[in-house]
């Protein structure tokens, strides 16, 4: 018996997206009504529902292709798709550090905000559902996880999410025979090192107040705090941006932590892994030889799919669900904010004991003239370096003083709730039933009153100061006296101003257009560093190039010249480059020649 097979439909992929695309921008009861409606057109009917429903399918997952070379379409909004798909991929990266996420309701606004600041009419643009979703497909974002606080679950779902964690957690130790004292958790936040509040820190009814460019800080660090379930402390990590900052001369080149640089001093996958092979496994072996130790860590993009040849092959990892860190995660519950506190109020008491002290203050500032840039520190009554800031740290967390005390550190985990019965009660008779703070109030009110009085001091001592020391420039001790309240805001605003929703939005738009800037063609022609390179090892004679600097008109400031200076200096140090280190002094001393001619003239 011969049948005829029917004839295939041959409609390209672009055919199917546009009839999704119609579908979902229309208002139809169901895809037969459409289907069955003049708006899908000639070519489709009934038969083809099973096709179609496949092709809506594949449409809102983001899977179906509109890349047929004929109907290929460019939109005018193609630049506001793209930025906000740069901010989406961003966002995403930023989660690993910031733990804030992204709402439907954000990407609406942000899409009116490029719109408007790449110059179309916002009365005729609109950021809808629709162009949200478009954004979405042409970014190739199946899912694009909107994160919430854990804290906006109810109770119920709360107690759900932990009662399921904890039986993995329970599963992961009998199946590797990992006792308590080998589970760590870890978590990374940021430390503006070196600033000190102003007035602008008051708090203020609107979220969305002015001043963030003024509250941040560029000189910025990453921490990893990492602590086992046993209130053992696992030694501190640190991010920054310089490969080799000119402080770390003072001590050899030796730090006393961990260190490793990263453009933007951020986590990601390679510093995750870097931190474990360099900080964590060692320290696990030293503890407890070559035994299997469970890792407790947030799902960011820079701690999920590592690379598995490059772990110990006795490191579990299990990943905390989303949404839950900030009820789950023992370092989210006042670990990490004691530190801070801890540290802003150590760098105070340095800068007090030395401005307390005359003759002292006298000695610090005379021997900071002569010390090298980028190493006048809290020592000269200058600014916190990257060392100051790991000495400081190091200070705190290696002693067992209130605010990196073992028995705080037990009561983390307990109050994330990560602990079976038996060794609640066990750790409640050894430190008793006492817990830590909330995590919203980030700082008690005995530890606002002491950083309030030491700004009070400094104030007294630097009133009859001729000049002001540089590390009190632009902050509070300049400025008019505060009322009690408002000083307590400013205390508390200070401790965790790095988790300040408005400073992180702000450093994402500052990398947006930094991307921006590195792609843009417009503007002056750059000489690439390759041929700085080359022509600074081939003669002496370098009038020719610096010819070229003066008439050049760069976007580049004298002071970030001279910075990159530096990083090509020791990048020639590194490789020994003798000859080629000399002409480049040169041409380095010519530079700072030029620079202090255009500022006089």
């Amino acid at each position: 018996m011969s049948s005829k097979r029917k004839k295939r439909d041959d409609l390209p992929s672009s055919f199917w997206f546009d009839l999704c695309q119609k579908y979902v921008d229309g208002k139809y009861k169901s895809e037969s009504a459409f289907l069955r409606s003049k708006d899908s057109g000639e070519k489709v009917s009934m038969q083809h529902q099973k096709t179609f429903n496949r092709a809506l399918k594949k449409f809102r997952a983001g899977e179906l292709n509109n890349n047929d070379s004929k109907r290929n379409r460019t939109s005018i909004y193609d630049d506001v798709k793209n930025r906000l798909i740069q901010y989406i991929e961003l966002r995403s990266r930023l989660y690993t550090r910031d733990k804030c996420g992204l709402s439907w309701n954000l990407l609406k606004e942000k899409a009116m905000a490029f719109a408007e600041q790449l110059g179309h009419d916002t009365q005729t643009f609109r950021a809808s559902d629709n162009f949200i979703a478009s954004v979405l497909r042409k970014g190739n974002k199946k899912l694009v996880k909107l994160h919430g606080e854990g804290m906006d679950m109810s109770e119920e779902d709360q107690a759900r999410n932990r009662s399921n964690f904890l039986a993995k957690l329970r599963q992961k130790m009998e199946q590797f025979d990992i006792t308590i004292d080998r589970v760590y958790n870890a978590d990374q936040t940021g430390l503006f090192y070196n600033k000190l509040p102003n007035r602008i820190y008051i708090e203020k009814d609107d979220d969305n107040y002015r001043g963030v460019k003024q509250m941040k800080s560029k000189d910025r660090v990453t921490l990893m705090v990492a602590t086992s379930a046993s209130g053992k402390k696992i030694p501190l990590y640190m991010v920054g941006k310089s490969k080799k900052p000119e402080c770390f001369r003072l001590c050899g080149y030796e730090p006393p932590m961990a260190y490793k640089d990263q453009s933007h001093a951020w986590f990601d996958k390679d510093i995750t892994l870097h931190w474990i092979n360099t900080v964590l496994w060692p320290w696990h072996l030293k503890e407890h030889g070559n035994l299997h130790c469970l890792l407790l860590l947030d799902n960011c993009p820079a701690h999920i799919n590592l690379d598995e040849d490059k772990l110990p092959d006795k490191l579990v990892i299990l990943y905390f669900p989303p949404n839950c860190t900030s009820f789950l995660q023992p370092a989210d519950q006042g670990m990490i904010s004691c530190l801070k506190v801890g540290y802003k109020a150590l760098m105070l008491k340095k800068l007090l004991a030395i401005c307390d002290n005359d003759i002292l203050y006298e000695e610090a500032v005379k021997a900071g003239k002569n010390a090298r840039n980028g190493c006048r520190g809290l020592e000269y009554c200058g600014k916190a370096h990257v060392l100051d800031a790991m000495e400081i740290c190091v200070e705190i967390w290696n002693n067992d003083g209130k605010y990196a005390k073992e028995e705080s550190i037990k009561r983390c985990w307990r109050k994330a709730g990560l602990l079976t019965a038996t060794e609640e009660a066990d750790l409640e008779n050894e430190i008793g039933r006492a817990t830590i703070p909330t995590k919203d109030k980030v700082i008690s009110q005995d530890d606002c009153l002491e950083l309030c009085n030491m700004f009070t001091q400094l104030q007294f001592k630097v009133s009859g100061m001729e000049n002001l020391p540089s590390a009190l420039e632009d902050s509070l001790v300049s400025e008019a006296s505060c009322t009690e309240s408002e000083m307590m805001s400013i205390m508390n605003n200070w401790i965790n101003i790095e988790d300040n929703p408005n400073i992180i939005e702000d450093d994402v738009m500052d990398e947006i257009e930094e991307l921006e800037n590195l792609s843009s063609k417009e503007g002056p022609e750059k000489v690439p560093i390759d041929t700085v390179i080359v022509c600074i090892g081939g003669s002496d004679d370098h009038q020719e190039i610096i010819k070229k600097a003066a008439n050049f008109q760069p976007r580049v400031s004298w002071h970030d010249c001279l910075l990159s200076c530096d990083v090509i200096r020791q990048f020639l140090e590194e490789r020994n480059m003798s000859s080629e280190l000399i002409a480049f002094e040169a041409l380095q001393h010519k530079l700072r020649v030029k620079q202090i001619e255009s500022v006089s003239s």
